[in-house]
This record gives C-alpha cells, sequence and structure tokens, in this order.
C-alpha cells in the first residue's frame, strides 16, 4: 500500500506527536535544518576545559559530533561524521556518545578512547537544581529581506558534573567541587549550515548603507562572544556574524567625524555587552532613519 508519510523509528511509540508525520521528518524542507547541542565542561580555575557539541540534519541524512580537550593553548579535538539513516534516534557519532539520563536535568556524555587523539572523557552533567530556560525564539531574514536565513529555537541550562578526563593516558576526577558545565539545545531552520545552494545570488556585503543603525547597541549574551567591530565611511559596524558569506546579522553605530569612537561596557543587570558612540563633545550622535533594505538586528537598539 502506498502512503506519503516518513519511515517509522523508536521515537514514534511515544505520545509526542504534534504534526501528522513520523519523528523521520521534519516539518520544512530545508536542507539548513537542524538539530544542535552544544556544551562545555570546565575547571573553576581554568587549568582545563572539555568542549562537546552533536549535530542532527534530517534533510541532509548526517549526524556529526565533535569532543575536545583544552588546556592553556593546547587543544585537542575528535571530530566524526555518519549518516543518520537507518538509526536517527541514536545520538552516537563513532566514539562521541550523548544520553538524556533524565530529561531536562541529567545527561552523560562519552568520548570513548580513540587512535585520533590522546583524550577520552566521561562526565554525567546534572543540572537539576536549576531548571533550563528558553532564549528569545530567533527568527530573522537575509538582507533585502527575501529568504528566512533562520528560525529557530534554544535553550539553555547550567549544571556540576561528575565524572573523569583523560589526557594522554593520566586521568583526573571531575568533580562538583572543582568544575562547573554548560549546555544548549537548539532546533529550527538556522545559518551556516554546509555549503549554500549554488543557484542562489550572493549574499549582500554589510555596508554603513544597508544595515540597521542607531547610537547604542545592546548585545545580549550570548552573542557577545562574536563581534567584529570595524570603522567604515559614516559608521561603525558592529557584525555578530562576521563571515563573508554570512554578513547579515549586524547594526551600525553612525559617527560623525574622525575623532568619534566606540565606546563598551558590560551591564551586568541585563547581562549585555553595550556598545555605543559618542562625537568628540560626548553628545550620543543621532542614528539616520532606518532604510527599507535595513534587517532587524536580533539584539534591541
Amino acid at each position: 500500500m502506498s502512503h506519503s508519510a516518513g519511515i517509522l523509528v523508536p521515537s514514534d511509540e511515544g505520545l509526542n506527536h504534534q504534526i501528522a508525520e513520523t519523528f523521520a521528518t521534519v516539518q520544512q524542507s530545508d536542507h539548513s535544518w537542524a538539530e544542535k547541542i552544544c556544551g562545555s565542561i570546565g575547571r573553576r580555575d581554568g587549568e582545563l576545559q572539555i568542549g562537546f557539541g552533536f549535530g542532527k540534519y534530517t534533510n541532509r541524512n548526517v549526524m556529526d559530533a565533535y569532543g575536545g580537550l583544552s588546556r592553556g593553548v593546547e587543544q585537542w579535538t575528535v571530530r566524526a561524521s555518519r549518516r543518520l539513516a537507518p538509526v536517527p534516534d541514536s545520538v552516537s557519532v563513532g566514539p562521541l556518545h550523548y544520553e538524556v539520563v533524565e530529561p531536562l536535568a541529567k545527561i552523560r556524555v562519552r568520548l570513548e578512547p580513540n587512535d585520533v587523539q590522546p583524550i577520552a572523557f566521561d562526565v554525567l552533567f546534572d543540572g537539576s537544581a536549576i531548571p533550563p530556560f528558553l532564549e528569545a525564539r530567533e527568527h530573522r531574514r537575509l538582507i533585502g529581506g527575501y529568504r528566512i536565513e533562520s528560525d529557530l529555537v534554544r535553550y539553555h541550562q547550567v549544571g556540576v558534573p561528575e565524572g573523569w578526563v583523560e589526557l594522554d593516558g593520566r586521568r583526573r576526577e571531575v568533580t562538583a567541587s572543582d568544575w562547573f558545565c554548560t549546555r544548549d539545545h537548539s532546533w529550527g531552520v538556522r545559518y551556516g549550515v554546509g555549503e549554500p545552494p549554488p543557484d542562489l545570488a550572493p549574499a549582500d556585503r554589510l555596508t554603513a548603507e544597508n544595515a540597521p543603525s542607531a547610537t547604542v547597541l545592546r548585545l545580549n549574551l550570548p552573542w557577545a562572544f562574536v563581534p567584529e567591530l570595524r570603522r567604515e565611511a559614516g559608521a561603525w559596524i558592529v557584525d555578530l556574524q562576521p563571515r563573508a558569506d554570512e554578513p547579515q546579522t549586524a547594526l551600525a553605530l553612525r559617527y560623525a567625524g574622525e575623532t568619534a569612537n566606540p565606546e563598551i561596557r558590560f551591564d551586568a543587570d541585563d547581562a549585555a555587552v553595550v556598545v555605543s558612540v559618542t562625537d568628540p563633545g560626548e553628545r550620543p550622535i543621532p542614528p539616520p532613519e532606518r532604510t527599507a533594505s535595513a534587517v532587524p538586528a536580533v539584539i534591541a537598539a
């Protein structure tokens, strides 16, 4: 008998369906649909830090992962990739494994000993003391406004870890008293997934003319760690995604005269980095009106 639904997978046993499809299929056919997990486990004294991540690309039939360890300026990273089918419910890629022990509270992440790098770890992430929280939905368009380039949901969680990490055959205990951990989990259509389709027009370069404008810019964390600040004629460009092929997430801080400079400070109450531009007389420079081609920024001006 012919049918148009996706194949059945173990997740279909649960009473969690929200669309008339199986869990083998996502709602959009966009190849940039992705579901990702990113985490960090660090010593409180900064001596060692574990990083890990997993990505599921349903419309590309791919799952990938990484696990790494940093010590000072040294870094070791293991990367792995596999076909998603025929086990789309398994969050395991080569020597890397992610297991939900208690939903929204405890997860276990492992990197088995391998012949790629001299590192391994096995850590239980315990976030049961503080519930995870959702950040604002990320929805934005490319410059020009025709294509939605990101529409995704993400939650974050902090916790304490227990387990071990190994480097060059030396095993170190990971304890809640000396280590901390964070993770985020996101899903939806997102930027930077695979190569751009070859039949799309090249992305516009962000300039002082087509960037949204303001005199004060608030970069709400976690965006604060990626901005590029550069000066062009008539504006400071604060680019939150400083890649030549993805110049869409930015704001222009207008200035007048060569002596005007941006000022940067951290607002602890709102967990935001604040960038502002003043003229030599210490007066905020009024921004020009936004143009029709301007792109709404993720952050508030």
